[in-house]
């Protein structure tokens, strides 16, 4: 289909017929089709600004495969209608709504104006944090951000009820996204690790969510090598500089035998992490030229699960680490979940990935504490 051609040549209602169309459509570049119709540039006339609105029901409609795809789109135009579309788009979906803007004086047609499925209503929701995670540290993320803040504001002038949810929203999206840690995260966290599936899917999780691993982690490196043998699953760098080498394995593995010893594949994996350190230290000239500032790394294992731990192997775990460095514990919730922190100055901290409780090093905010 030759979209500029349809766009040229269509009255605003065939727009939105073909749209709710492709919208239902099972053809899998029906999604390719909408992505084309949403960042169409060439000139188009006042009547015909409702299309990039259209396109974005039109990829919500297609679940989280379309949530998928308006994200790509965000993070590849530029310009200021096109990007706007898809954040209130995001936004609305995010609340289990469909955006209203512009749809004043056209009509709709199904599927485009059907509910949103629970899945795509999560999935929206995590990009749009996602999204103003990016506004920390993006100037034209932020940019973005105002600019929809503005468009909101202004088109719920007068309707005190819709003024108060934005209000009250958005604001809980941006103090969730100063520790960017969500319910919806948890929940995906808690379920994977309850899934056996390979190790490459916790790591992808890990590598997408790297504050899981450490509250402070604004970049990740995944699977840097250190010399010609040695391969990190992360390198992560804090914002305070700092570099943390990770080894991830299965949290199925077990860390104890049915002696209370520690087993094979915990005392590997622990080998690993020390080659790592033993590599930066023995090659810090050479290091610091792929890892800009590293010196005296923290090495980090994740293994195991709290779960599957009993009273005398959760005491040794905890003595192991003491014995490398100080621990102090400290709980704190969010949002009625509660989170388990292991604050560790460690050379190489063992680190637990439990359903419920969460191992993280590094020492938690003083406000988060319970």
């Amino acid at each position: 289909m030759n979209v500029k051609d349809f766009l040229n040549k269509a009255s605003s209602d065939e727009i939105a017929r073909e749209i709710a169309r492709l919208a239902a459509s099972d053809d899998p570049n029906s999604i390719t089709i909408l992505s084309d119709f949403l960042i169409y540039r060439d000139d188009i006339p006042p009547d015909k600004q409702v299309i990039p609105y259209l396109a974005c029901r039109g990829l919500l409609q297609k679940n989280t495969k379309g949530v998928e795809q308006l994200v790509k789109i965000l993070n590849q135009i530029d310009g200021y209608i096109y990007p706007l579309s898809i954040i209130d788009s995001l936004w609305s979906a995010s609340n289990g709504e469909l955006s209203e803007h512009m749809f004043r004086h056209l009509k709709v047609y199904s599927p485009l104006d059907e509910e949103l499925s629970l899945e795509t209503i999560e999935s929206a929701k995590d990009a749009f944090y996602q999204f103003i995670i990016e506004c920390h540290t993006d100037p034209e993320s932020f940019y973005r951000f105002s600019s929809f803040l503005h468009m909101r504001a202004f088109s719920t002038a007068g309707e005190q009820a819709n003024y108060t949810k934005l209000q009250t929203g958005i604001f809980d999206v941006l103090s969730d996204s100063t520790i960017k840690i969500t319910h919806s995260l948890i929940n995906k966290f808690e379920s994977l690790l309850e899934e056996e599936t390979r190790e490459e899917d916790y790591q992808k999780f890990l590598e997408k969510n790297p504050v899981f691993i450490d509250p402070l982690a604004f970049k990740v490196i995944n699977k840097h090598q250190l010399g010609s043998d040695l391969i990190t699953d992360f390198v992560i760098e804090t914002l305070k500089g700092e570099y943390i080498l990770v080894e991830i394995e299965k949290p199925q593995d077990k860390i104890f035998t049915q002696n209370n010893d520690f087993s094979s594949h915990f005392s590997h994996a622990f080998g690993q992490v020390i080659g790592f350190l033993d590599w930066v230290d023995n090659n810090i000239a050479y290091a610091q030229t792929k890892l800009p500032g590293i010196l005296n790394p923290k090495g980090l294992l994740i293994m195991g699960r709290s779960k599957d731990l009993n009273s005398n192997t959760s005491s040794k775990l905890k003595r192991f680490n003491k014995n490398s460095n100080d621990i102090s514990w400290s709980a704190i919730n969010l949002k009625g979940v509660s989170i388990c922190l292991a604050v560790k100055y460690v050379e190489i901290p063992i680190v637990l990935v439990p359903v419920k409780s969460i191992l993280l090093r590094r020492r938690p905010m003083d406000q988060f504490q319970a």
